[in-house]
């Protein structure tokens, strides 16, 4: 076995086979433009261009995003491009992917010593911080005695001492690329005094030595909120709100995703996604240049698996929005019933929470759940981003802290039992009782309250359906059309009118044809198959809630 197969952090090929693994996969997107982007900086040094006056330098590069938006897969690229350790076969890929069409961009392919750590790898039963770092000390130490066998040191000495040494005696550089790199704050055994022993030794190993020739490292939390103003201030920050330089390379964009559905009809026999369906559940994040990026993941699993659903649990816990506002839930409570309402509200970012373990302020609770990717910002306001998100809030109002809106959680289950039933009178009943209820939540929009009554009602709904409001559909559009996700549900369209009847809200329905929006489109097979119910709710000065029902479409028909 060859010494390179030996080595777990310094040119290893671990990164580099999973690189090719993932090329090799059916819904694998091409991302490779940015290391033209990063080839700037070889150029830069090349040419002697000096830092900013910051004091950060090119060479340092931090990307912060949610997860689940690529940034491992991005690394692993990076680290395969780099490596000494690159086979011959994934040269051939990146010979072959965007990056290569010009081959001058491969002049730099595989010709650096490579540092790739995964920070989320931790021993068996680790429990404390020492136990955690010193593994990563101990690995690196025994790669550098590996790779350097002739280099004298004492074993005892820092890892910036012992690459100084080897630096000196061989001009060798690294490239530091560091996956996860705060890992280890989301830990309740890291005390403060571990987390700047942590920073301090990042800060001894990376800043201000010339054997680096780059570091790039991933995370979820700000640097700048771990690193203080001194420690990591050498690395160029960027994250959702402040990124033009790599932000089309975290996230799926509109075209990307187009091809990605393209590809999931030519190898899907009986597909059950829709177009929209991946627009509905998984787009909704905002660029600082207004460019809009679906959460890449979750729509590969989708077109995988050949079903929407909210994948994002899958990579956390299910507690994990309660936990971001179980501190201060007096000053949040109506604030997430307004983005549950599917409403935008106004949140004032210039700072940004370092963990969700410490967030007692809701100027700290929102943007910590934007740089979490719980919640989407832009022009000053918060949103839930996508329906995927929009379900793990609905969850939240399970919990009993959640005071009056956990009551009406508990009262849109009986509204969906009464839909699925047919049940009228129930279903004006209930929304009566929400209406007149007059909670807290529908006093911020009193021209569109009886919408909200209804959003309200039918919040359980939104794990087997995607909701939509005021969408198009035959001859006009509709207040409420529900599309389940099972296609082998019963679909729903709602009409409400104010000061009118339900019979005339119902006849709106069928007259403007609203349900040709569950009509297949051109080229697809049909796919909602279950019956079409049809209701026109009313409310009158009097406050006296109506409810009618006609049954469009029965299971047996077939446009």
């Amino acid at each position: 076995m060859s010494q390179r197969h030996n080595l777990m952090f310094l040119n290893n090929i671990e990164p580099v086979r999973l690189f090719k693994k993932d090329h090799d996969l059916y819904y694998f997107i091409d991302h490779s433009n940015m290391l033209k982007d990063i080839l700037t900086i070889f150029e830069h040094k090349n040419n002697n261009v000096k830092e900013d006056l910051s004091g950060r330098e090119e060479q340092y590069i931090a990307i912060t995003r949610p997860r689940r938006f690529g940034k491992t897969f991005m690394a692993g690229m990076l680290a395969s491009f780099f490596s000494k350790a690159i086979s011959d076969d994934v040269r051939e890929v990146f010979s072959l992917m965007h990056i290569g069409f010009d081959k001058n961009n491969l002049k730099e392919m595989g010709k650096h010593n490579v540092v790739f750590i995964n920070f989320s790898k931790e021993p068996d039963n680790c429990d404390s911080y020492s136990s955690y770092i010193n593994r990563i000390i101990r690995i690196f130490k025994n790669d550098l005695r590996i790779q350097y066998p002739e280099i004298d040191y004492p074993d005892e000495y820092a890892l910036g001492d012992i690459l100084d040494i080897i630096y000196n005696q061989t001009e060798e550089s690294f490239i530091f690329v560091f996956d996860e790199w705060d890992h280890i704050f989301h830990h309740s055994y890291v005390t403060e005094s571990d987390k700047t022993k942590y920073l301090k030794f990042l800060e001894n190993l990376l800043k201000d030595k010339a054997y680096v020739e780059m570091a790039y490292i991933t995370g979820i939390v700000p640097i700048s909120k771990m690193g203080g103003p001194s420690l990591l201030n050498m690395f160029y920050e960027y994250n959702l709100g402040n990124d033009s330089r790599f932000d089309q390379y975290f996230g799926s964009k509109e075209e990307q995703v187009d091809d990605l559905y393209k590809r999931y009809l030519r190898v899907t026999k009986n597909p059950l996604i829709t177009r929209i369906d991946l627009r509905v559940w998984y787009d909704g994040y905002v660029t600082r240049n207004k460019l809009k990026l679906y959460n890449p993941k979750s729509v590969i699993t989708a077109l995988t698996n050949n079903m929407v659903s909210s994948y994002w649990s899958d990579s956390g816990s299910n507690t994990e929005i309660y936990d971001f506002i179980k501190y201060n839930l007096n000053d949040v409570r109506n604030d997430i019933g307004k983005l549950i309402l599917g409403e935008s509200v106004f949140v004032q970012i210039n700072d940004y929470a370092s963990n969700a373990m410490a967030l007692r302020t809701r100027k700290q609770i929102f943007p910590a759940m934007v740089v979490y990717g719980l919640l989407t910002y832009e022009d000053g306001r918060v949103k839930i981003p996508n329906n995927e998100l929009n379900g793990m809030f609905a969850d939240l109002l399970e919990n009993d802290d959640m005071d009056y809106l956990h009551e009406l959680h508990r009262e849109s289950y009986k509204m969906y039992t009464a839909m699925r039933e047919g049940d009228t009178e129930s279903i004006a009943k209930i929304i009566e009782g929400i209406h007149l209820t007059e909670s807290p939540v529908l006093q911020f929009n009193n021209e569109a309250e009886l919408t909200n009554v209804m959003t309200l009602a039918t919040l359980s709904m939104r794990n087997a359906y995607y909701v939509t409001r005021e969408d198009k559909a035959g001859k006009g559009y509709a207040d409420f059309l529900f599309y389940p996700i099972n296609p082998l549900d019963n679909c729903y369209i709602v009409e409400l009118k104010s000061n009118d009847t339900a019979e005339n809200a119902l006849q709106q329905v069928l007259s403007r044809q609203y349900e040709l929006a569950f009509k297949p489109k051109i080229g697809e097979s049909q796919r909602f198959q279950g019956k079409i119910n049809a209701y026109g709710v009313a409310w009158q000065e009097n406050k006296d809630h109506s409810c009618k029902m006609k049954i469009i479409r029965d299971a047996s028909y077939s446009y």
